[in-house]
């Protein structure tokens, strides 16, 4: 049973999380300051250092629990979704359900740090990588149940569709960051959505 001192500690650790979240994916991971999140929180360094001996240990932590739990929210519909092909299309029909206005300003959390320090950092690399694999899976099991079930032409490889829907609209969120325009997301996946159309059965 866990103590109070536990709860307190663990409150502490959920707090650090947040207040890291918000500065590395406002500036980046290399530039976000370990003592301005201090500084923010009010609390000490001995405090901070009690949970994360490093700021490398920090960014690990906030990639593999806050930024990958963020994806998988928005893609859990999708791949509960009784017919996950149309799932995604009705995704992409409806960009404001992805792309917020913070996304467009600042981009995607995980695609952000892949850029940034996947050339070098071995830590982040594997990391996001393992955070791709797990999407490419799930997303590709979805696509194999939706053929099974009549909704999804079966001439098509599915795990080929999940790469192709990972990297238009992880491309096309950045050329949006870029551009600061929600409008460019929905441009960049007008194709991808009339494709993904043209595979639907029974629908």
């Amino acid at each position: 049973m866990a103590t109070q001192r536990d709860l307190q500690a663990e409150d502490t650790r959920k707090k650090i999380m947040h207040a890291a979240s918000e500065e590395i994916y406002r500036v980046g991971f290399q530039s976000a300051s370990v003592g301005e999140i201090l500084r923010k929180l009010g609390i000490s360094k001995g405090c901070f250092y009690h949970h994360f001996p490093t700021k490398q240990e920090l960014g690990y932590a906030v990639l593999e629990e806050n930024f990958a739990q963020f994806q998988a929210e928005i893609w859990q519909p999708v791949f509960n979704d009784p017919n996950p092909l149309r799932a995604v299309i009705k995704m992409l029909g409806n960009a404001g359900n992805i792309i917020d206005k913070e996304r467009v300003k600042l981009g995607c959390p995980i695609n952000n740090l892949a850029q940034e320090m996947s050339p070098i950092d071995e830590g982040f690399r594997t990391r996001v990588e393992k955070i791709y694999q797990l999407w490419r899976t799930r997303l590709t099991e979805s696509l194999l149940r939706a053929q099974k079930d009549g909704h999804m032409r079966r001439n098509v490889q599915a795990g080929e569709i999940a790469v192709l829907i990972m990297t238009v609209m992880q491309g096309a969120v950045g050329i949006a960051k870029n551009a600061q325009n929600h409008a460019m997301f929905a441009d960049c996946t007008r194709g991808l959505t009339r494709y993904l159309k043209s595979l639907q059965l029974n629908n």
